[in-house]
């Protein structure tokens, strides 16, 4: 399709800020406390989780501040800005820290599967242990 100089319809209409929306205004409406567990991945199959689409956000910051509110969002989004700050103060001395940082980072806004990608998981508790331990080269640089 794209060879031939043709755009399929559905890359032409399924863009991630069409999907975006779809889920704003349940987010404006339940701000501080969020829509509950779920609400914003997608068809859940389950008959107590209430989905509002049947595709989810494709957005972990927009399914974190959806499902849990501002006040868990406000620290989820702290801890990915540090990543990106710690990364950025060492990026001389070792600059695969920002890159993992950088591509953590990105990865959150075209995925609602944070929480279910252990390999993501993974990537970013050992990053928080990086940052935090003692042999880590931030507490050298001013």
């Amino acid at each position: 399709m794209v060879l031939t100089g043709e755009l399929s319809d559905n890359l032409v209409e399924n863009v991630r800020s069409d999907t975006w929306s779809i889920y704003y205004e349940d987010i404006g409406d339940n701000l501080f406390f969020g829509n509950g567990y779920l609400s914003f991945s997608g068809n859940s199959n389950s008959s107590v989780v209430r989905s509002i689409s049947d595709q989810g956000v494709h957005n972990s910051f927009l399914m974190v501040l959806g499902e849990a509110g501002i006040f868990l969002f406000v620290p989820f989004v702290f801890f990915h800005l540090r990543y990106l700050f710690f990364g950025f103060k060492i990026f001389f001395e070792s600059p695969v820290y920002l890159l993992l940082s950088a591509t953590l980072f990105l990865f959150l806004f075209t995925s609602h599967n944070f929480f279910d990608n252990y390999l993501v998981l993974f990537l970013s508790g050992w990053l928080v242990h990086y940052y935090n331990s003692p042999s880590s080269k931030l507490l050298s640089v001013n």
